[in-house]
């Protein structure tokens, strides 16, 4: 997301939160929903982009034309990051709770137990469930491993660390709304998770728990 107007650049990486933060910019102008095409949220048929521009990695927003260099350089860059254990938690229940709308509304929706749903492997990194589980990592750093946002906050204590960065923005204090939330139609837990399931989501994203500072 870029708000040229708040000369600001915040990295989504699902399930972390990202939408509460992007309704803040949206109400600030005024913009509904429908309108975040104002701030790079709209879906994108681009190929060699993400399904949803509100995903794109942190280099792709030069790379791939959508700012220049200097309009870059001159944003506030920020993002939000979450436990590994616990973002695909997330993520599932969020599979869960839209595959269960599906069917209210008569639609074919099939989910993989969770063992699988982990295990997915895809082909095309810019689909739109690739980018969901993609490494928190692959969002932030560019190939040489260098951060390229200012600020990373942690999901777990962002309470306390989202209200400078919003005052920094917008010059007020500004309250953030709870977007998005699960609803609850798995039962799956960060707590129920089996030793081999953590072993493999630890594998998986042994960078982020680097690079963030989770312990496993």
């Amino acid at each position: 997301m870029y708000s040229p107007k708040h000369k600001a650049l915040f990295v989504h990486i699902p399930k972390t939160g990202g939408q509460s933060v992007e309704t803040v910019f949206l109400q600030d102008l005024n913009l509904t929903w429908q309108e975040r095409d104002a701030l790079l949220l709209r879906p994108s048929k681009r190929r060699d982009g993400p399904e949803r521009l509100a995903h794109l990695y942190a280099d792709e927003y030069v790379r791939l034309g959508y700012l220049t260099q200097s309009e870059f350089d001159a944003a506030y860059r920020f993002s939000i990051v979450r436990h590994p254990f616990s973002r695909m938690v997330s993520e599932y229940r969020y599979r869960a709770d839209s595959a269960e709308r599906r069917k209210k509304q008569g639609k074919r929706a099939h989910l993989p137990d969770f063992d699988r749903f982990i295990r997915r492997e895809f082909e095309d990194d810019h689909s739109d469930m690739a980018r969901h589980l993609a490494p928190q990592v692959s969002y932030l750093l560019d190939e040489n491993g260098h951060l390229l946002v200012e600020n990373v906050m942690r999901l777990e204590t962002l309470n306390t660390e989202i209200e400078p960065v919003l005052r920094r923005i917008f010059g007020r204090t500004v309250d953030l709304p709870h977007r998005n939330a699960s609803v609850g139609y798995s039962d799956i837990s960060v707590e129920r998770l089996s030793l081999d399931q953590k072993a493999f989501l630890f594998q998986k994203y042994q960078d982020d728990f680097e690079a963030f500072g989770y312990e496993r």
